[in-house]
């Protein structure tokens, strides 16, 4: 990974004709780049920390120092692109962001795991195969997965420009920092599919794994519903209070996130079946979700450029929600094709009660937008502190009244 950052570094005139930096922006493009760019090449490097952890059942640990970093981060845009920073703003609080939650994730783990030993010297030959192997295969999917997380922006800044990928970036930064939330469940969720999948008797097993997957699918479900649907709905207040008023703020951009917004609540539906099927050690099965994810982009991109006429953000973004949107329903009907399990069962079990937070959001959608609309940043905050107390007090309502059932209401959290 040091490599391939100092060969873009050193090779930086090469590459950046690619790119199509406009002159003016061709300074702070660069270093937005370089600072994504290490980021990403330093995730694959430290990200065994955060493993180690989770698998040492620290989960809750990472989730924390996560959550710190993605504070530390809004914290830093609100900064950094009220001084007028731009998209080198947005990396730089990236960089932030990066820095506290996996500097944190280190020193915990130093510090509550005694044997960790790292060298060169305790590399064994008879691993090699297991990690190439298995290991490879979950490297290369998960590479897919950081691609495809990441892909309208790289769209954007090669085929439109370092603006059009700053404002995709915008436009998925609440959806991408709220989806840590479900994916803690996942997390606990890979060890206990190969439990079931080792220690269950055969006539059993299947009847467990369903069970283990509908109940996470739906509380994952739940969890993004939660806050899918208070920032879709309020997506223009919360647009005006984050970023101020400089930016420009008009209706594609709106719609953008909540495109967005929707699409993560399809993304995190397939959570519980890439962490069930890599638990079973089907990990082949992952690709249900990547590759289609890869030949649809290769069908609505091109779409959006012919239907807009030309490429613009909005095009792209839509394109890669409907790639979303679509390899997110093939997955899951894969996984209740191996499960057995009825799409009626899911539906009930899982999709409809994730609508009741639509329901409180939706109600309080049009005050909200209006009253924050004639005030600035800061009272605009107040009004929206005040709204999501009011939506949570009334989700939490809903929930205990309609759709949790009494075995659940019983469970410690």
């Amino acid at each position: 990974c040091t490599a391939i950052f100092l060969g873009f570094l050193l090779g930086w005139k090469w590459y950046a004709p690619w790119l199509h930096l406009p002159p003016a922006h061709a300074v702070d493009g660069k270093e937005a780049i370089l600072i994504v760019l290490g980021v990403f090449l330093s995730a694959i490097a430290l990200n065994g920390f955060g493993d180690v952890l989770a698998g040492s059942q620290q989960i809750a640990a990472t989730q924390w120092f996560l959550i710190l970093g993605i504070l530390a981060e809004f914290a830093a845009i609100l900064w950094l692109v009220g001084a007028g920073r731009g998209i080198r703003g947005l990396a730089e609080a990236y960089l932030i962001r990066t820095f506290v939650a996996d500097g944190l994730t280190i020193w915990w783990t130093w510090k509550k795991l005694k044997w960790l030993r790292i060298s060169p010297r305790l590399v064994r030959r008879d691993s090699i195969r297991y990690v190439l192997h298995f290991g490879g295969v979950v490297q290369f999917q998960s590479m897919l997965s950081i691609f495809l997380a990441s892909v309208e922006r790289v769209a954007g800044l090669i085929l439109i420009g370092a603006a059009a990928a700053g404002l995709l970036d915008v436009a998925k930064k609440w959806p991408t920092s709220f989806s840590t939330v479900p994916m803690a469940f996942f997390a606990a969720l890979l060890p206990a599919a190969s439990h079931i999948d080792a220690a269950s008797d055969k006539s059993d097993r299947m009847h467990n794994l369903r069970t283990l997957y509908l109940s996470s699918s739906r509380y994952a479900n739940l969890c993004t519903s939660a806050f899918v649907a208070l920032f879709s709905f309020f997506a223009a207040p919360v647009l005006h209070v984050w970023l101020g008023a400089q930016f420009p703020m008009g209706q594609r951009v709106i719609a953008l996130f909540v495109i967005f917004n929707l699409a993560m609540q399809f993304h995190m539906l397939t959570g519980p079946g890439t962490s069930m099927f890599r638990g079973m050690g089907t990990v082949y099965e992952e690709f249900t979700y990547s590759i289609p994810n890869l030949i649809l982009l290769a069908v609505t991109l091109p779409a959006a450029r012919w239907i807009e006429g030309r490429w613009t953000p909005y095009g792209i973004g839509v394109a890669v929600a409907v790639a979303t949107v679509v390899s997110a329903c093939v997955l899951m009907g894969r996984v209740l094709f191996v499960l057995h399990l009825p799409l009626t069962r899911f539906l009930r079990v899982v999709i409809v009660p994730g609508l009741a937070p639509y329901l409180i959001a939706g109600a309080l959608a049009w005050p909200v937008t209006q009253l924050v609309a004639m005030m600035n940043r800061w009272q605009g905050a107040g009004v929206l502190l005040a709204a999501g107390m009011l939506y949570t007090a009334g989700a939490i309502a809903v929930l205990n009244r309609w759709v949790l059932t009494d075995a659940e209401k019983q469970k410690e959290i």
